[in-house]
């Protein structure tokens, strides 16, 4: 408990160094679920579903993530754009290999390393997502401050002891 509220703090604290929050700014609500549904992820997975093959866990639900997609895709006529701007050919390519890279293979990894290592060590993913957001911040050439630095430290922290035996 004492990892989970350590991790919280540094979140909260984040979050205050941002200023004040907008009621437009849902971000930080957000962030929170996300986090609660990743928890609730993992453990799931490695309760009921640790004898079948990640390879096919990642395929089904991204496959059944592939029909609401395609439906936004028609509404917003997506398919008649690409058609005529070369541009948004080159962003739909680009979100493509993203989809494939960033999405299914990682998904696939992810559920094979729940499979076989557990889904205790697989949450030690945890210590990567925020080191690889930073650096996809200082590639995009944003500002990052030594207190978000240390936040950071502080929400490892509290995975780290969340965590330990």
């Amino acid at each position: 408990m004492v990892g989970v509220f350590l991790g919280f703090g540094g979140l909260v604290l984040l979050n205050l160094l941002r200023g004040p929050v907008s009621p437009e700014d849902n971000g930080v609500v957000l962030i929170l679920i996300a986090t609660i549904f990743y928890g609730i992820n993992v453990n799931l997975v490695s309760h009921f579903l640790k004898g079948i093959d990640g390879l096919k866990i990642a395929s089904v639900s991204l496959a059944i993530m592939a029909i609401p997609s395609a439906l936004i895709m028609w509404q917003q006529n997506v398919f008649t754009i690409a058609r005529f701007d070369e541009g948004a050919r080159w962003s739909i390519a680009v979100a493509c290999l993203l989809g494939v890279v960033g999405s299914a293979i990682a998904t696939a990894v992810y559920y094979i390393l729940i499979q076989r290592a557990g889904g205790l060590f697989a949450s030690l993913v945890t210590y990567a997502i925020p080191i690889v957001a930073m650096m996809w911040g200082l590639l995009a050439n944003e500002h990052i401050t030594s207190l978000e630095i240390a936040c950071l430290g502080i929400i490892l922290s509290g995975v780290y002891l969340a965590n330990r035996s």
